[in-house]
């Protein structure tokens, strides 16, 4: 029976997996059928393990990016080609403790101060009072946000999943004042020209822009402000079941993530320099 690419992203958009991973998952499965110049139903086992390597040695991808071929190419060879034989064969690459960049509060400080449109801080201020994903603030609608609850209904996150966010003090009074100057009708944050939702690279922009104007040294992203708001609410005591829960984990191991990113703790741990300093005084 002929597979195409085609069908198997009918398949993933039928059992609702969402745009990105269907993007993703099709890409991958192309970039191999390119790679051993077959067409996607006449791929094996062996095809899985030689692409696989082939990823791991010969190019400079990220655990994380190999980690993600390595799904769609799972998910192709079990539900499409209903073969498991490559588990056999295919060993599954060692995963790299990358932790993540984490600004401080200062840094935070600094890049609010630095922007002066009120649409934009109001976006940089979700991000790091909530820690929502790009994708979720982008697709708010003004009908998520429940004032007298102090929450955000996430609807549709990562994996389907719905959940809710807590809204701090600060960040009721700085929507308020959002709603009232702007007045969206839908989407929370639209362009000015029409009413869809905030495009992600217009948020990405933002953040892009104020991190060259601030020439601040570390790899960061938009997505730095969901580590940084997981970090600082841990340093601040936090629980890890209840960040988990805020954050959209499926499980605690990824959330367990932001326990080596706090410093807290190892700032309170005796330094022996310190010691011999004071003992010899």
């Amino acid at each position: 029976m002929s597979i195409t690419v085609e069908d198997f992203e009918k398949f993933l958009s039928i059992h609702n997996y969402s745009r990105s991973t269907i993007i993703g998952y099709t890409k991958a499965l192309a970039r191999m059928c390119i790679f051993c110049r077959k067409k996607p139903h006449q791929l094996d086992e062996f095809d899985f393990k030689e692409f696989t390597e082939h990823l791991v040695y010969d190019t400079n991808l990220s655990w994380n990016a190999i980690h993600a071929y390595h799904g769609a190419f799972s998910c192709f060879f079990r539900r499409m080609l209903n073969n498991t034989l490559y588990k056999q064969y295919v060993r599954y690459p060692k995963r790299q403790r990358i932790l993540p960049e984490i600004l401080s509060y200062s840094e935070i400080k600094a890049i609010l101060q630095s922007i002066t449109n009120p649409k934009h801080k109001t976006i940089i201020k979700l991000f790091y009072s909530t820690g929502m994903r790009l994708s979720e603030l982008s697709h708010l609608t003004i009908d998520c946000i429940d004032f007298e609850r102090r929450t955000i209904k996430i609807i549709g996150g990562k994996g389907r999943k719905d959940r809710y966010v807590a809204i701090s003090f600060h960040m009721q009074m700085v929507l308020a004042e959002y709603l009232e100057i702007f007045k969206p009708s839908n989407y929370l944050f639209k362009p000015n020209s029409n009413n869809q939702f905030f495009r992600a690279s217009s948020v990405r922009y933002i953040m892009n822009l104020h991190k060259n104007k601030l020439k601040l040294k570390k790899n960061i992203c938009i997505h730095t402000l969901r580590h940084t708001y997981a970090t600082h609410m841990l340093e601040q005591g936090g629980n890890i079941l209840t960040l988990q829960r805020l954050l959209g984990h499926s499980t605690l191991n990824a959330t367990l993530v932001y326990l080596h990113t706090q410093n807290v703790d190892i700032l309170k741990a005796p330094n022996p320099l310190d010691n011999l300093e004071m003992m010899y005084a």
